[in-house]
């Protein structure tokens, strides 16, 4: 029997099977406690959650971080080990101590685009730094408005995806 996906990786898929670039780290962090039933996410569950994806990784695929430029924003994705459409140039790997499989891959132009060095404890940094003001302010949801796109509160439709996306609501 195959073991079980986590929670993060099943919402990713789910949204790239909508024919989506990808998920933010708020959304997941926030989408995983709801799921948990757990409701305030804290910055510490950032790092646990990005812990989680890099000692934790799922067989045969690869997390990628890269920008979206529709929500303005870095966006997780996973992809096979072995699709086309697996980040290969211009990354920054990251493994899990006890694999020399990668878990996580970051586009290096995120460093420019933050005005960050191009290294991994850099980009690491930068990518839980961006998730924790909308994690500690309760936004979690890139979403237009009238004044350009932001983080938001859940919404509606997004508790529809996590439940669809996780099989079960939350209580």
């Amino acid at each position: 029997m195959e073991p079980k996906k986590p929670d993060w990786f099943l919402l990713i898929k789910a949204w790239l099977q909508r024919g989506r670039y990808g998920l933010t780290l708020p959304f997941l962090v926030r989408a995983t406690a709801y799921h948990r039933g757990k409701s305030n996410p804290k910055r510490e569950d950032i790092v646990s959650l990005i812990n989680e994806i890099i000692e934790n990784p799922v067989e045969g695929y690869i997390v990628h971080v890269r920008w979206c430029l529709e929500y303005g924003s870095a966006v997780f994705a996973v992809h096979e080990q072995n699709s086309p459409n697996r980040l290969r140039d211009r990354i920054i790997e990251i493994k899990n101590k006890n694999s020399p499989v990668q878990s996580l891959v970051i586009e290096q132009n995120l460093g420019a685009v933050w005005n960050v060095p191009a290294e991994k404890q850099s980009l690491l940094t930068t990518v839980i730094e961006k998730a924790a003001e909308p994690v500690v302010s309760g936004n979690f949801s890139r979403n237009w408005s009238e004044d350009g796109v932001q983080f938001e509160p859940l919404q509606k439709n997004d508790i529809e995806f996590i439940q669809e996306a996780l099989g079960k609501k939350s209580s």
